[in-house]
């Protein structure tokens, strides 16, 4: 049995020896090793178990003592396997979580790696010592045939707008670029080539350069450029052309106002002379006339009084545009500028068998304004009122205070006025004919008068109208003053 006993000690020694060596954390086969020698310890331990328990029951049955002397040695082994297995199985769960946190890292830094790959921007690593560490391959695109040169620390790039005109690397961008874009044009390539450049410095690591091609914006915004200056240029060539162009109006319009101005004067004479004979003649001091004659005089002195009316009309024109009329402001009662009006048309009214209703009011109501132009402005609305109004119609010029201002308003009951026409009722020559009626005689200069002396005197005319139901103009005079308050009257303003 001497055999066997050199050869359990030789193995209680080299159980030993592994136990310490895995209770000094020596280096050992990782992984499955392991797991196959805490396997393979722990059948060493189930055997030397079941050996003793075997010894143990045979002598005390009384059978046999001959497996007593190996006891011992069992005993002995019992202890650095025990030793080995739990050690040997603690080695091998923390190789398993070092295993498995390197499989976790290997697929993060694929991932990583396959996600810097696929970006649209370049990216490259500079370390603390300042050397390239890692580039893309977005980046080695951009950097094109110098990027063997920028990973070397050699200078490959220009900023475009910037203070450094000189060659700069990769690490003195690093050094002082922000996280704003810088540009920098790269050296060495065939074409053009422009990098929007931003750095981000890390913990630890260094800094994170990234790379944008922004070559196709810098050429459109050249191009924008190009196309701002050349813009501007033909706005400054439009622009003399359209100031020539309303010189050459204004000199133009200069004239016709001129001209309308002085043709009225020398139309007025004759214009004159012919209604003035023909009134003489209709009066028979000249001789007796029979029907027809009577009725073809009475027709020139009709066309000679409207001729003049349009003369009269395009003269008024004439000098408010020219600005040759001048303001004759002073203390004006308006009852009675609306007695005087209505005084004037209660003829023709009478004519068209139109009922017109005066409201002056029962108390003078004063204004500081122009009576003349006051006067034309009324006249020319009261007008348009009677030509507009059918037979059997009615016409009220009402006066009433509305805080400080005095407003007269003109009603009518006339065919009215369309909503398309009420925007332009107030330009020259324009006339609003309702459908199926009968144009007007006249040249549709009243109502524009009527505009342009509100303007000069400070006198605001609005419209409100309705087809078929009639229309009202409203004259808003400002400044109304109490009757008992004494003012001196303001002339030539």
């Amino acid at each position: 049995m001497q055999p066997a006993i050199a050869i359990l000690d030789t193995i209680s020694i080299l159980a030993f020896l592994i136990a310490l060596g895995f209770a000094l954390d020596l280096p050992v086969s990782p992984g499955r090793a392991l797991e196959l020698g805490t396997k393979l310890a722990m059948v060493a331990i189930m055997a030397l178990c079941v050996f003793v328990g075997v010894s143990n029951v045979l002598e005390h049955a009384g059978i046999t003592s001959a497996l007593d002397r190996y006891e011992d040695y069992s005993e002995v082994l019992f202890v650095p396997l025990f030793m080995y297995a739990a050690v040997s199985s603690s080695n091998a769960g923390r190789v398993r979580r070092e295993m498995r946190i390197q499989q976790e890292l290997r697929v993060e830094r694929d991932f990583s790696s396959s996600v810097m790959d696929a970006t649209p921007a370049g990216i490259v690593l500079i370390g603390r010592d300042g050397k390239v560490v890692f580039g893309n391959e977005r980046a080695r695109q951009l950097l094109g045939s110098v990027f063997e040169d920028a990973f070397a620390g050699g200078p490959v790039l220009v900023e475009r707008d910037g203070a450094f005109p000189e060659p700069r690397t990769l690490a003195e961008i690093a050094t002082d670029t922000a996280a704003v874009p810088r540009r920098f044009t790269v050296l060495g390539v065939e074409e053009l080539r422009v990098l929007a450049i931003t750095a981000s410095p890390m913990a630890e690591e260094g800094v994170i350069i990234g790379m944008l091609d922004v070559t196709a914006r810098v050429s459109s915004e050249r191009e924008l450029e190009q196309y701002r200056r050349d813009l501007e240029v033909l706005v400054e060539r439009r622009t003399e052309q359209l100031v020539e162009a309303n010189l050459e109006m204004a000199a133009a319009n200069n004239a016709k106002k001129a001209f309308l101005a002085n043709m009225s004067h020398e139309l007025r004479t004759p214009l004159n002379a012919v209604i003035g004979f023909s009134g003489i003649l209709l009066t028979e001091s000249a001789g007796p006339l029979n029907a027809e004659q009577h009725k073809q005089l009475g027709m020139v002195e009709d066309a000679g009084h409207q001729l003049l009316a349009l003369v009269n009309e395009v003269l008024d024109i004439a000098r408010v545009e020219s600005g040759h009329v001048r303001v004759e402001a002073e203390k004006v009662d308006l009852g009675h500028l609306l007695t005087v009006v209505c005084s004037e048309f209660e003829l023709a009214a009478s004519q068209g068998s139109i009922k017109m209703s005066p409201e002056p009011g029962e108390e003078p109501l004063w204004v500081i304004s122009d009576p003349a132009k006051l006067l034309q402005i009324l006249r020319n609305l009261l007008s348009n009122a009677i030509k507009f109004t059918p037979p059997g119609g009615e016409i009220c010029i009402g006066l009433e205070r509305h805080g400080s201002d005095g407003v007269i308003q003109v009603r009518d009951t006339g065919v009215g006025i369309a909503p398309y026409d009420q925007g332009r009722i107030f330009s020259a020559f324009y006339q609003a004919c309702p459908p199926g009626e009968v144009k007007s005689q006249g040249a549709g200069l009243g109502l524009s008068i009527v505009r342009q002396l509100s303007e000069l005197i400070g006198v605001k005319v609005d419209l409100q109208s309705t087809p078929g139901y009639g229309s009202i103009f409203t004259v808003r005079v400002p400044a109304v003053i109490p009757s008992s308050e004494p003012r001196t009257l303001a002339r030539g303003l």
